[in-house]
């Protein structure tokens, strides 16, 4: 479109020097300047048509924009919302197996031993306490318990003794089984060769 406006001016002029008139250069400028009104309003409207319609366009995608921006927000706050029931769900699960596991025997005998040493821990400290001092009952009581386990044996010394002897008799009834069938097959095979001739 310019360089149709570049053509026309350079013919215009022209024209214009070859009549060497006043009058008709006012006219042909007049007109050329309505031309040139007329091009400039053209491409005006036809830029602020495309300016119009670029605005459109870019309010609309920008509309389309918003609604997917809230449906993704929708989206995640659903998202988030099951993801929240989840881990409240997983906490009660959690909960469960923890009461159930603090219910199994396993546990159970595992703080009963964990109250066994404590109570062993508070006996040792008093026996500590109690052996510092020379009167205390713990030495009077090893004193007595002394003098005793001197006159009679522990149960447990008695039954090591009693399996000991037990064991002793085992082997020599098993050794004198052994010497009876060995007698007997000693007896029995002299007898069968006689008996084959």
């Amino acid at each position: 479109m310019i360089g149709l406006l570049k053509v026309f001016k350079f013919k215009y002029h022209k024209t214009a020097k070859a009549q060497n008139t006043q009058v008709t250069f006012y006219y042909k400028n007049k007109n050329l300047c309505y031309f040139w009104f007329v091009l400039h309003c053209i491409q005006l409207e036809q830029q602020t048509k495309l300016l119009h319609d670029r605005c459109v366009s870019i309010s609309k995608e920008n509309t389309e924009l918003q609604i997917l921006i809230g449906e993704e927000e929708e989206v995640a706050q659903v998202a988030l919302a099951g993801f929240n029931a989840y881990r409240s769900k997983m906490e009660g699960h959690r909960a469960a197996v923890l009461h159930a596991v603090s219910q199994t025997k396993a546990h159970n005998e595992l703080k009963e031993k964990k109250e066994l040493v404590q109570m062993l821990r508070k006996q040792n400290e008093e026996l500590k306490e109690d052996l510092n001092n020379p009167n205390g009952n713990t030495v009077q009581m090893a004193k007595v318990k002394a003098s005793t386990t001197s006159l009679f044996p522990l149960p447990q010394i008695q039954n090591r003794r009693y399996e000991a002897i037990m064991k002793r008799l085992r082997c020599q009834l098993n050794m004198l089984q052994i010497a009876l069938n060995a007698r007997k097959e000693m007896i029995d095979v002299p007898l069968l060769n006689t008996k084959g001739y």
